[in-house]
């Protein structure tokens, strides 16, 4: 629900397929400090499939994703 709704809000804001890319890499480079590719590499998830990556990796960038929301 988080991530529909942020990437609902980029598109809102007028963004296209690469605002949503450099978005979801800057917000996990703040949050995480790494590229977005890392840590589904080092826990060895499927790329894009988030529910796969550790709790914790996925609470995070959830919490960004709602600070972005209200900036």
């Amino acid at each position: 629900m988080v991530r529909k709704h942020y990437t609902d809000t980029i598109k809102v804001m007028g963004g296209d397929r690469d605002a949503h890319r450099d978005a979801t890499e800057a917000l996990t480079q703040e949050v995480m400090g790494c590229k977005s590719s890392e840590p589904y590499r080092q826990t060895n998830a499927r790329k894009s499939r988030r529910d796969e990556l550790p709790d914790v990796a996925q609470e995070a960038l959830m919490t960004g994703e709602i600070v972005a929301n209200t900036i």
